[in-house]
């Protein structure tokens, strides 16, 4: 199982790929090369990984467009 976990921003987004046992790799990257990283991904491997995105919660507080 892998799975990848993205936080995302405007720019940039954050990722964290688990192989099921430990955090296999960590970086931020612009979200064009992400996109492309992921279509790879998506093409390219024999299972095709799990990703989840943190979704954005204001709780209250105020929340920009970004």
């Amino acid at each position: 199982m892998q799975l990848i976990a993205i936080d995302p921003g405007t720019v940039k987004s954050g990722v964290c790929v688990f192989d099921g046992n430990k955090v296999t790799d960590a970086y931020v990257v612009e979200n064009e090369i992400l996109v492309r990283q992921l279509a790879l991904a998506n093409r390219c491997m024999e299972s095709q990984p799990t990703v989840v995105i943190e979704m954005i919660a204001s709780y209250g507080m105020a929340v920009g467009k970004e």
